[in-house]
């Protein structure tokens, strides 16, 4: 199952991560690993746009949402833009 998942998630990557580069660790570490389903009794929406995120952190998150790789998203990074403009700095 964690290989499964992380083989699907990182399909949309460039360079993706696997278990099987990790060795014996990633053995170790997913015997550790608890799979459980968990029912949503409500839900809140909230934007995070990295605001809360130190200047060089949130310009690695543009460089990406900008980019063309699996991540690129250029209205997002036009928000995060807009934000950052709008005077909203790290707490």
């Amino acid at each position: 199952m964690l290989r499964r998942t992380v083989e699907h998630f990182e399909a949309a990557v460039e360079e993706p991560w696997s278990l099987a580069r990790m060795g014996d660790t990633a053995r170790k570490m997913a015997e550790h690993v608890v799979a459980f389903q968990l029912p949503a009794a409500s839900w809140h929406a909230e934007a995070k746009l990295s605001q809360d995120k130190p200047e060089h952190d949130r310009g690695r998150v543009l460089a990406g949402l900008e980019g063309h790789g699996a991540y690129a998203n250029a209205p997002l990074a036009a928000a995060m833009r807009r934000l950052r403009a709008a005077g909203d700095r790290p707490r």
